[in-house]
């Protein structure tokens, strides 16, 4: 088996048990918490968008295009890493 987080070769698990992913603890810890720090961008993303939105709503003209067009660039933004997530766990 391979580990994702650090590429190197470990021999596959023998025996009872949930086959291991991770060469070491060390590559599992790292790869959960830079896991975790996209999910938490991707958040942080899709709430910058929601204000971008509700922004547009109170302004008219240019102002409230600028707006709108930030919201779409932070919602594509969050779409990438929720779908960056989705590859590096695997469904």
């Amino acid at each position: 088996m391979i580990c994702p987080e650090c590429g190197t070769e470990f021999p596959k698990s023998t025996g009872r048990g949930m086959p291991r992913r991770f060469c070491r603890d060390e590559c599992r810890t790292l790869w959960q918490n830079g896991t975790s720090m996209l999910v938490n961008e991707a958040t942080r993303l899709r709430r910058n968008s929601k204000d971008c939105l509700f922004n547009a709503r109170l302004y008219s003209g240019d102002t409230s295009d600028r707006w709108q067009a930030a919201a779409v660039k932070y919602a594509e933004e969050a779409a990438r890493l929720d779908a960056l997530v989705t590859e590096r766990r695997g469904r």
